[in-house]
């Protein structure tokens, strides 16, 4: 080998190993390195994550949230919250396998009613993890309608313009006077915080 080639192949070898050495060194201020489910595709929340939406990771144990991560496959579960690239899969993220769709974002004690929406023209512009309020409007008298407040913060499940319906998760306790407005009134959401 003549030395106008082995210098340059020099050159690029101890560069490469000085890279790789620099990149396996973590300050010493970030404590070591720890092994963590990373997202890698974008899911929303309600969605599944795709097979390879999750990679492991080797992060510095000072820069993880102070949380469980999620152990196992992710694949095929379904995200309770939006899940973005890059950052560390919790196991508070995901539904239990099985759950899917509104059953999986449904709080512990909530049920789900699907509420029909009003003309398109009238519609607010709902995503899943949204709050309303549910109001329902009645005939009060022959000349009055009354507008009362059934359920505040209700977390909007799914959205289906195909069937014209939001579905929401109520307190159980209030579901069966939202399912009775439903049924005899006129049901509007209102968008809050």
């Amino acid at each position: 080998m003549s030395h106008r080639r082995f210098g340059p192949l020099c050159l690029t070898a101890v560069t490469f190993l000085v890279v790789r050495a620099a990149l396996a060194q973590v300050p010493a201020g970030y404590g070591p390195l720890v092994t963590v489910p990373v997202v890698a595709r974008p899911v929303v929340a309600g969605g599944v994550v795709p097979a390879d939406g999750v990679r492991l990771e080797r992060r510095p144990s000072s820069t993880l949230p102070d949380a469980d991560f999620f152990v196992g496959r992710a694949g095929g579960l379904t995200s309770l919250v939006p899940l973005v690239p890059g950052e560390v899969l919790l196991a508070d993220d995901l539904a239990p396998a099985g759950l899917h769709g509104p059953a999986a974002l449904l709080p512990p004690g909530h049920r789900a009613l699907a509420v029909p929406l009003p003309p398109e023209s009238g519609r607010l512009p709902l995503r899943v993890g949204d709050h309303v309020d549910v109001l329902a409007t009645a005939t009060a008298t022959a000349d009055e309608t009354i507008t009362v407040a059934i359920a505040e913060r209700a977390l909007v499940l799914a959205v289906d313009p195909s069937t014209d319906t939001v579905t929401i998760a109520v307190p159980s306790a209030l579901a069966p006077g939202v399912a009775s407005a439903i049924a005899h009134a006129t049901v509007t959401l209102a968008l809050t915080k």
